[in-house]
C-alpha cells in the first residue's frame, strides 16, 4: 500500500472513529465497530482491497429479453439479422457504464488527494465518496459524486436527509453530467481548487490510459 492511500484510509478511519454511525457495511454480521481497534483493522483492510482492485468492464451475465429484439424490429424498423449484434452491444455498453462511477472517483482523487480530499474507498462511508478535514479543528466536509443527475436514487437522498438529520453532517452533491442535455458539470466542482484542474477532457484521457494498462 502507498503511503498516499495510508494516508487516506488513516483519515477515513479518524472520521469513521468520530462519527460510527456514518459506516456503511456490506455485511449482514460481524460488522466491524470503528471505534475498536480490530473494527478499525477490519475497515483499513476493506479500504486496501478496493484501492488495489483493478477496474475493468465485464458484460453483464444475464440473458437479454427476446422481448426486447422484437420491440426494436416492429417499432424501430432494425433488420432482423441485425438484433443479435445490437443485443450484444447493449450488454457490452451496460458492463462498460457500471465502471463509470468508479472510474469517475479514481479520476477526482488522482487530484483531490493534494488538497487534503480523501476518497471513501470501499463504500465504508453512509452516502460519501470523499472527506476532508479542515485545518485541524474537527470540522469535515463530506462529498457524494454522481456520473449523472438522474443517476441518485430516493434511498439515497433519504440517507443523506438522515445523515443530517441524526449527525448535522451535511454531504454536498456534485454530478458530472446532465442527463437531458449531455453537458458536463465540471465548472461546478465543489472545490475552488479543483474546479479549476478537473476537466472533461482529462478525465476521458485517465480513463483510456487506465484501461490500457489493465
Amino acid at each position: 500500500m502507498n503511503r498516499k492511500n495510508d494516508q487516506q484510509i488513516s483519515t477515513v478511519l479518524e472520521f469513521l472513529y468520530t462519527f460510527p454511525d456514518m459506516y456503511r457495511s456490506k455485511k449482514r454480521k460481524d460488522i466491524p465497530d470503528p471505534s475498536t481497534e480490530n473494527g478499525k483493522f477490519q475497515i483499513k483492510k476493506i479500504m486496501e482491497d478496493a484501492f488495489s482492485k483493478k477496474i475493468i468492464p465485464s458484460a453483464p451475465e444475464t440473458i437479454p429479453d427476446p422481448v426486447v429484439s422484437s420491440i426494436l424490429e416492429v417499432s424501430y424498423g432494425i433488420k432482423h439479422d441485425k438484433l443479435s449484434d445490437i443485443a450484444k452491444e447493449h450488454q457490452l455498453s451496460m458492463g462498460a457504464e457500471n465502471i463509470v462511477g468508479t472510474l469517475l472517483e479514481n479520476y477526482i482523487n488522482s487530484e483531490s488527494n493534494k488538497y487534503e480530499w480523501c476518497m471513501c474507498a470501499g463504500e465504508v462511508v453512509h452516502g460519501t465518496d470523499f472527506i476532508r478535514k479542515i485545518d485541524n479543528n474537527d470540522t469535515w466536509e463530506l462529498l457524494q459524486v454522481k456520473n449523472r443527475d438522474n443517476s441518485e436514487n430516493s434511498s439515497s437522498s433519504a440517507v443523506r436527509e438522515l445523515i443530517k438529520q441524526n449527525n448535522g453532517i451535511i454531504i454536498k452533491k456534485w454530478h458530472r453530467t446532465k442527463s437531458k442535455t449531455g453537458k458536463t458539470n465540471w465548472e461546478n466542482f465543489p472545490d475552488e481548487n479543483l474546479k479549476n484542474i478537473l476537466n472533461e477532457s482529462s478525465f476521458q484521457n485517465y480513463v483510456k490510459e487506465y484501461l490500457s494498462d489493465a
